[in-house]
């Protein structure tokens, strides 16, 4: 939450040495880069990126909803309906 407003931020903070260890570096590099390049309203905004010598972090817009994965491991038998599916595939098409 920014000081003296109702903005919230999310950060994403990835720890350097588990990237490395699982060859994931260059994925999170990746990532930062293209969310760096993108404007559009089903994606978040990266406002911020930085790093210290254990962490590697994106500041990002908050999205009250959680993310994909978290949603599905919350449907019966951790699976999407026909319904769902579609509805996030013309999402991510769109996007």
């Amino acid at each position: 939450k920014g000081a003296n407003t109702t903005t919230y931020f999310a950060m994403k903070v990835m720890d350097k040495a588990s990237l490395v260890s699982r060859n994931k570096l260059l994925r999170a590099q990746t990532e930062r880069e293209i969310l760096s390049q993108l404007d559009h309203p089903f994606l978040p905004t990266l406002y911020s990126h930085f790093e210290t010598d254990k962490f590697y972090c994106l500041v990002m817009e908050f999205c009250s909803g959680g993310n994909l994965y978290s949603l599905r491991q919350k449907q019966p038998n951790k699976c999407f309906t026909e319904d769902a599916a579609r509805f996030f595939a013309s999402e991510v098409l769109l996007a």
